[in-house]
């Protein structure tokens, strides 16, 4: 996995129609699509379990719905900052040990490498893939549970 800026980001989806508002960045950097087909598309939504011994699996099906063999963004569009309760300091320490000194608002976006994500079978992943999943399951694991906003994409998908 490796941090991305905005203007990285924005590099790597433009040619899907993604763009990055920073309109509200006291608050949030909004991952945004700007085809104008994406506002009469149906949408698919599910809750997280109510239990949260579940919630890793939930995450894992998520991640293996979206097309496999390919790379993952994990776009982290708001994150509360500042309250001494909250995990903002576990995602930073995460971050820094994977030799990422810059803040979630500096470098937003987590590249992860491409891998087959539709396979959970853990006798034959990869101990890379172990690692990167395991990372994805835990950011996303705490956006739901301090109620952030994110978006999860398969590298080169759209919303149409």
């Amino acid at each position: 996995m490796r941090c991305l800026t905005a203007e990285q980001v924005i590099d790597l989806l433009a040619p899907l129609k993604f763009s990055v508002s920073d309109e509200n960045r006291w608050y949030r950097r909004e991952l945004v699509f700007l085809d104008p087909s994406a506002s009469k598309q149906d949408r698919i939504s599910a809750s997280p379990p109510a239990d949260p011994r579940r919630l890793p699996y939930f995450i894992q099906a998520i991640n293996a719905w979206l097309p496999s063999e390919r790379g993952r963004l994990l776009w982290i569009q708001h994150w509360e900052v500042g309250n001494p309760y909250n995990s903002e300091a576990l995602v930073s320490a995460a971050r820094v040990g994977l030799g990422e000194g810059r803040s979630i608002d500096e470098a937003p976006g987590h590249l992860f490498d491409v891998h087959p994500y539709g396979n959970l079978d853990i006798a034959e992943i990869s101990n890379e893939h172990k690692h990167e999943l395991g990372l994805i399951v835990g950011f996303v694991s705490l956006l739901l549970l301090e109620a952030c906003d994110g978006w999860l994409l398969a590298e080169g998908c759209r919303s149409d």
